[in-house]
């Protein structure tokens, strides 16, 4: 199961290698869009979710920031408001453990395909929200036990909304 929810999904992928997130994008299948983030810096699937939900709301409402529904979605995940500090705190630049929110939503075997594309293996644990992931949460302003962990994102990106 790829975390399919209607027009969207997520997966967690790792590589061998460094990725580069602009050359993930650019050879990803031009039927999709596709949004690579560090994993490290990812609070599990609600992370994810409730970025892309908040990222589509504002399109719906004319209240968008950017242009693209994917880095709308980047946005909302980094807490952030503006796109280059977004791509500093989430881009993809040397790392081997990525996740990736995906519109619209594509199937189970597609999905492999796309990964081995650009180098990835599906991984889905990348994204869970581990002890080890509490220092980089402080990076980006929340500070929490792992318990904690996924209602302090949420109510960080709900936050983040009101902001627009």
């Amino acid at each position: 199961m790829n975390g399919s929810k209607g027009s969207y999904a997520i997966a967690g992928a790792v590589s061998k290698y460094e990725s580069d997130g602009k050359k993930i994008m650019e050879r990803w299948s031009d039927r999709y869009q596709v949004q690579p983030m560090r994993a490290d810096r990812i609070f599990g699937r609600a992370h994810l979710i409730s970025s892309y939900l908040h990222a589509e709301r504002a399109f719906r409402q004319e209240r968008n920031r950017s242009s693209n529904l994917m880095t709308e979605a980047l946005l909302f995940a980094s807490f952030n408001r503006q796109i280059s500090k977004a791509i500093e705190l989430l881009g993809v630049n040397g790392q081997k453990e990525i996740a990736l929110l995906i519109h619209p939503s594509i199937g189970d075997e597609e999905l492999d395909i796309q990964l081995s594309s650009v180098g990835l293996v599906r991984d889905d644990t990348v994204i869970e929200i581990t002890a080890e992931k509490l220092k980089e949460m402080e990076l980006l302003g929340i500070r929490c036990d792992v318990k904690e962990a996924e209602k302090a994102v949420l109510q960080k990106i709900a936050l983040s909304y009101i902001d627009i």
